[in-house]
């Protein structure tokens, strides 16, 4: 019984992310992946947001974002309107914390997008076409 080889223990998988450092695969280039930074925390996360959903991650007096800063530990920044990720449209959301913070506020955005997005337009802004 045991593994061949390996003296009975199972073999050891290589770490599928560890060329990704610290900043984990989403962080843009550039940004500081936490040199510098207390342990734990990752630099800022930068995610593109389409204009018409940055109503759904703020949310009615700012309901939204206060929630997912809350729940999540991470701070949440929506970038002015007419500031945009480069080459796009898209409304920039800057994200910072603990790295399990940050993950966690990164799938909540992306959960009210995609809410968003499946809303029918004209229930998105309140305007009818």
């Amino acid at each position: 019984p045991g593994y061949p080889g390996a003296g009975g223990a199972p073999p050891q998988q290589p770490d599928p992310y560890a060329h990704m450092g610290p900043a984990g695969p989403h962080a843009q280039p550039g940004q500081p992946g936490g040199g510098g930074q207390p342990e734990g925390q990752v630099g800022p996360i930068r995610m593109g947001v389409p204009e018409h959903c940055v109503g759904a991650i703020l949310g009615r007096g700012g309901s939204v974002i206060k929630e997912i800063m809350q729940y999540s530990g991470a701070r949440v920044q929506v970038s002015q309107k007419g500031e945009h990720m480069e080459g796009t449209s898209d409304r920039i959301v800057t994200l910072t914390g603990p790295a399990q913070s940050v993950h966690m506020a990164q799938v909540m955005v992306g959960q009210r997008i995609q809410q968003a997005l499946a809303q029918p337009r004209e229930q998105r802004s309140g305007f009818r076409a």
